[in-house]
């Protein structure tokens, strides 16, 4: 499960838009949960298991509702970071609009 880290925000980017930081971090966590998760349980993404094989623990089931859980909530963050970008652009837009004569 490689995934690119996502890039610390510029102080620019923290200006504008404060969130970003905890964000951010809320997101380093997340990758080093999963990586601690499959570094114990390392089926968990390995597609070649047969489910018969795969640890039967109440912790190993627990670590994959937690993998699928964290993939949802980076695809949530995902979609509010370009949220952010979208509401960005268009007050851009208004900005021009309203200096323009």
């Amino acid at each position: 499960m490689k995934r690119p880290i996502a890039s610390l925000p510029t102080p620019e980017q923290i200006a504008e838009t404060p969130e970003l930081v905890t964000l951010n971090a809320l997101e380093h966590m997340l990758e080093l949960t999963l990586r601690t998760l499959i570094g114990v349980h390392p089926d968990l993404v390995d597609p070649d298991v047969p489910y018969w094989a795969i640890d039967p623990s109440r912790a190993r089931r627990a670590a994959h509702r937690l993998v699928m859980a964290a993939s949802h909530l980076e695809a949530r963050i995902q979609q509010y970071r370009t949220a952010l970008d979208l509401d960005r652009q268009t007050n851009d837009d208004r900005l021009e609009d309203d200096l323009s004569f």
